[in-house]
């Protein structure tokens, strides 16, 4: 039977060829297989369900299996436990197959909002919208009095002043949403860089589970793989559990009580490795790696109000009722002191009254000196949010952890000194 093998070009851009007795260590050697015997390698289709309800470090057993046991989970991939450079391979059939099924190993960008539909999101922001009442009272006035042979102009330019305020401040928060989502889109982009395969060899969009693949010094890990073989290798996973060291690996397997982002002897999608190399079996592949499952997760988390955007709500609020009443109060008793309550100077104490007393009431320098000034900041603090500002100013006790940040998640005190009486 026909079996895949391939090496691909090195990072360093030296070739190596195809062969199964002496395999260069110079790029990426992939030999396909995929075990179905024991572990369910691609979900169902209420993937996303499951994937939130479960932890995702339980979603990997590998980590506890011993050569042999993966061997036996993975049976087409004829590992070699001596040596496991020395494996065979999925026939091309089946790779083909297998790749039909999983998909490529690739992940999925996130959902993209487009700029028009952002730029219009931000003109719904509570204080935008007052602003833009206000204004289209200043408007209204403006043809009431136009009606009655009286042209006030400064009605009009208040309200384009208000209108002009209103869209470069919504233009200002668009671009800094911009940049943000941009970010997290980047971040789905994450991949290895393009290698030049020589002939039969193999490109990392088309690794699969199964593969067994040689991972050198200065390349990044093109998916989630198992270690089977380790010559002083060390892998730096900053994109992963933002540990900045390289740490040692082994193809050893975990205790039952070690997670995966603990155990020593699985390589994650995006680290790199800095030293030595590995022989290592492809365990999840595409958007079911471990950095798959962080780009979904961190595309489907609902967002949340600030601080400052819960205080300008309340004070919207506040300032629409102050508004409303004031200029109701007023409207009632223009009306009654001329006695002319529903005639003909209705209309005019209505826009006197009513109106005018709104417009009055709105502050519109306020949205422009805070964005302003939170702009200012941010530029200083080299942010792209600008609402981190007002969470950080916000904060009364900040404990600050080690460098790693997916590590048990939970911080627990164990001793306080204060000056002041500590109420349990």
């Amino acid at each position: 039977m026909n079996k895949r093998k391939s090496v691909a070009v090195s990072a360093d851009g030296g070739t190596a060829a195809t062969g199964r007795s002496s395999p260069l260590h110079c790029g990426v050697q992939a030999i396909q297989c995929v075990g179905f015997g024991r572990k369910k390698v691609w979900p169902a289709k209420d993937a996303a369900k499951s994937q939130l309800r479960d932890s995702l470090s339980s979603s990997y057993v590998e980590h506890h299996l011993t050569v042999d046991e993966l061997r036996d989970v993975h049976p087409d991939s004829f590992i070699d436990v001596t040596s496991p450079e020395k494996s065979d391979g999925l026939s091309s059939e089946e790779a083909k197959k297998r790749l039909l099924d999983g998909g490529a190993n690739v992940l999925a960008p996130p959902k993209r909002i487009s700029n028009l539909q952002l730029f219009a999101k931000q003109f719904l922001y509570k204080f935008w919208l007052l602003l833009m009442g206000a204004a289209l009272c200043t408007i209204f006035t403006y043809l009431i009095n136009l009606y009655h042979g009286t042209e006030e102009l400064l009605n009009l330019y208040c309200a384009f002043i208000l209108i002009v305020i209103v869209v470069v401040m919504s233009f200002m928060s668009f671009w800094q949403e911009r940049k943000a989502i941009q970010i997290l889109y980047d971040f789905g982009l994450h991949m290895p860089s393009n290698i030049n395969c020589e002939e039969k060899s193999l490109q990392p969009d088309n690794l699969v589970v199964g593969d067994v693949i040689i991972i050198r010094s200065g390349q990044q890990v093109p998916a989630d793989i198992r270690i089977l073989q380790s010559t002083g290798v060390k892998i730096e996973s900053s994109a992963i559990t933002g540990e900045p060291q390289p740490v040692d690996y082994t193809h050893e397997p975990a205790a039952a009580h070690i997670s995966l982002f603990d155990a020593r002897n699985v390589a994650l999608r995006g680290c790199y490795c800095t030293e030595g190399e590995a022989v290592g079996l492809v365990i999840r592949a595409g958007k079911y790696t471990m950095l798959g499952n962080f780009t979904h997760l961190q595309s489907t988390v609902k967002l949340t109000e600030t601080l400052l955007q819960k205080e300008i709500a309340k004070f919207v609020q506040f300032v629409s009722i102050v508004a409303l009443s004031m200029g109701v109060i007023f409207f009632l008793i223009g009306c009654i002191s001329l006695l002319n309550f529903w005639f003909e100077n209705v209309l005019y104490h209505f826009v006197t009254g009513f109106l005018i007393i709104i417009v009055a009431n709105v502050p519109q320098g306020l949205p422009a000196m805070l964005i302003s000034q939170m702009a200012i900041i941010a530029r200083r603090l080299a942010k792209k949010n600008l609402d981190i500002i007002d969470e950080l100013g916000a904060a009364t006790v900040i404990a600050a952890d080690k460098t790693g940040t997916l590590t048990q998640n939970l911080m627990i005190l164990t001793d306080m000194w204060s000056v002041l009486p500590i109420k349990h």
